[in-house]
């Protein structure tokens, strides 16, 4: 067996050390520091949210006060909204009308919350949407509407035909798709009750 020169067998075993002493970092200390610098992000996020969301909540007692409010507040006449919140009832009447649209068969084009509005004594919320459906669908869809509780109201319908007529018989009408616009609107009580001030 041949010996290595002095000089190269130290340089053979200083290149070992330091491939061992690499290898510990790799295996050992670079994935515990990659640990470490993800949770001190996760934990700096997490204070960030929490800091937002106690600007958000303000003053417990007033959350406490409104909600014992609410859960108190008298329900709504027959026909009418619930609650006073118009955002709330405008999305109410948004989420109807998608789950209505989608239930018979229609899709969605565009759905649009308008500006709420005073009349006779009444608040006026109302939403625009724009869909495609057949006129089967769009029969029952409106009937649906007109029938919900609370009550809810159809204006400026607008009806035009995806595809031309020609030759169809009372099924193939049927099956017809449309393209409908529509305003559905539904009404809250007149004035919403002052909000608690913290």
């Amino acid at each position: 067996m041949t010996r290595l020169h002095p000089l190269l067998s130290r340089a053979l075993a200083f290149t070992l050390l330091i491939a061992a002493a690499a290898a510990v970092y790799l295996l050992a200390v670079e994935p515990y520091q990659e640990r470490k610098t993800e949770l001190a992000d996760s934990i700096a996020l997490s204070e960030s949210v929490l800091e937002r969301l106690m600007q958000v909540s303000g003053d417990p007692e007033a959350l406490v006060r409104r909600r014992d409010a609410l859960a108190n507040a008298k329900p709504a006449p027959d026909g009418l909204l619930r609650g006073n919140n118009e955002p709330i009832a405008g999305a109410f009447v948004q989420s109807f009308l998608t789950v209505a649209i989608e239930g018979r068969g229609g899709t969605v084009r565009s759905i649009q919350v308008l500006p709420v509005r005073p009349e006779r004594g009444l608040r006026r919320v109302s939403a625009r949407a724009q869909l495609r459906i057949t006129s089967a669908g769009l029969r029952d869809l409106l009937h649906h509407i007109e029938g919900a509780r609370p009550s809810l109201f159809i204006d400026n319908l607008d009806i035009r035909s995806g595809q031309q007529a020609a030759g169809r018989n009372t099924a193939q009408e049927e099956a017809v798709p449309l393209l409908v616009r529509l305003d559905v609107y539904g009404y809250l009580a007149a004035a919403p009750v002052a909000e608690e001030r913290s």
